[in-house]
């Protein structure tokens, strides 16, 4: 480390525990932040049950009091949204999903999306999700252009924006509620150092929920 203020003394945390905040939790300390929530808000996590949309939804629990509605794919993803604190899951290979979520917002629509894929699909499905003056945060990597009409950006006053991981204050913030116990990441597997080639291959080929950590 070239200064000691990258460095975060843990207390009441195990390493193990601690491993995933300062990627996973940075960064959805981050978005959560950008999302502007409060406990009037709905927020629809894209990939709630994934390794950073688990933390998403238990940050933006604890910061912002917001109904949060978990979008994932598969039944075990669903559970480990639900297991974060999600209100309402949603299944995003089954039915209308966008019909879905204006169903459980009142017909408003999600004053937030974050979109932790940022696929053709889910750019193509969910920012029609979004509530009059919502926020799309997009932090997903995949690649895909963004297709979607201006002039409902005029006329909802919608804002698409990026985030991309985090700064020092965000890590801080995250680290600080883990160490009072109102986040902690859902380590679903531990592995060995050597082992780093299984873990990324379990990541590309969907088979692992939560967040695995490597134990040198």
């Amino acid at each position: 480390m070239p200064h000691y203020k990258y460095l975060f003394k843990i207390k009441n945390l195990s390493p193990v525990d601690a491993a995933p905040l300062a990627c996973a939790g940075t960064t959805s300390y981050r978005a959560v932040r950008k999302a502007d929530l409060d406990p009037s808000k709905f927020l629809t996590v894209i990939g709630a049950g994934g390794g950073v949309g688990h933390m998403v939804v238990q940050i933006a629990k604890a910061i912002s009091g917001a109904t949060i509605i978990g979008v994932d794919v598969r039944e075990e993803a669903l559970k480990i949204a639900e297991k974060a604190g999600a209100d309402h899951l949603v299944d995003g290979s089954k039915g209308n999903v966008t019909e879905e979520i204006l169903n459980l917002t009142g017909g408003k629509g999600s004053d937030a999306i974050i979109d932790l894929i940022n696929s053709e699909k889910t750019l193509s499905i969910y920012p029609f999700g979004l509530a009059k003056r919502g926020k799309y945060i997009m932090v997903g990597l995949t690649g895909a252009d963004l297709k979607y009409p201006s002039a409902m950006i005029v006329f909802k006053e919608t804002q698409f924006m990026g985030s991309w991981l985090g700064n020092q204050a965000d890590f801080i913030g995250v680290m600080s509620l883990a160490e009072r116990g109102m986040v902690k990441p859902i380590v679903t597997k531990t592995r060995k150092l050597e082992e780093a080639n299984e873990a990324l291959d379990d990541l590309e080929y969907a088979r692992v929920t939560g967040r695995q950590v490597l134990i040198p």
